[in-house]
């Protein structure tokens, strides 16, 4: 049961999250398993090198920075002693057109202020003023990426493989999501059908929450 050379979750949740970035993509996010699954895939499989990971963490280090500066010479994010102006940088980079997603963040204020929605694995963040997608458009892109995500292997066991877990929990979390929506607004057979489809991706995730969660 321990032996985890039959689980490629963390590999497929980089191949999942480079087919979901629209092009030239920054993506933000924070952990060592996210950082070294898209570094894997970028610089060890040549995987679309155009989409730019940031972990969140590393902001505050100049070497850091630097690097992703030479790698991707239109990130324009200036180090300052102290302070990570991690809205300042998405701001930035969707003032100048640039797609912005959030992979994961452990700050709260970030995420209040941020309008954003849920795609795939990731969630897009929406430039001041933009309106995000429709309830319907939502729901056809969710079930056109799951249709065409990567899912080999056995399924991670959170107690053992707690990584490989964790990356199959934001599918869910985002089929949670719809479900909710579409409770919320009267198609409960298809809100039933979302919460399934989230259990597929992450069974002890979905099975740990109220029946009306999230």
């Amino acid at each position: 049961a321990a032996d985890l050379r039959g689980s490629q979750a963390i590999e497929d949740y980089a191949l999942n999250v480079l087919g979901v970035a629209a092009r030239d993509a920054l993506i933000l996010g924070e952990g060592d398993e996210r950082r070294l699954a898209l570094l894997h895939a970028q610089q060890v499989l040549g995987l679309r090198r155009d989409v730019q990971y940031i972990d969140l963490r590393l902001l505050s280090y100049p070497w850091y920075v630097a690097q992703q500066r030479r790698l991707f010479p239109r990130f324009d994010y200036q180090p300052q002693p102290g302070q990570v102006d991690v809205l300042g940088l998405i701001r930035r980079s969707l003032g100048a057109g640039r797609p912005v997603y959030l992979a994961s963040s452990n700050s709260p204020s970030l995420r209040s202020a941020l309008a954003r929605y849920p795609v795939g694995p990731l969630e897009r963040l929406l430039p001041p003023g933009q309106p995000p997608p429709t309830l319907e458009t939502l729901l056809a892109t969710q079930q056109r990426l799951a249709g065409a995500a990567v899912r080999r292997g056995r399924d991670p066991d959170p107690a053992l493989d707690p990584w490989s877990a964790g990356l199959r929990e934001p599918w869910a979390w985002t089929w949670l999501r719809l479900a909710r929506a579409l409770s919320a607004t009267g198609h409960h057979d298809s809100a039933q059908r979302a919460r399934a489809a989230a259990r597929g991706w992450a069974p002890w995730l979905v099975d740990s929450l109220p029946a009306r969660a999230p």
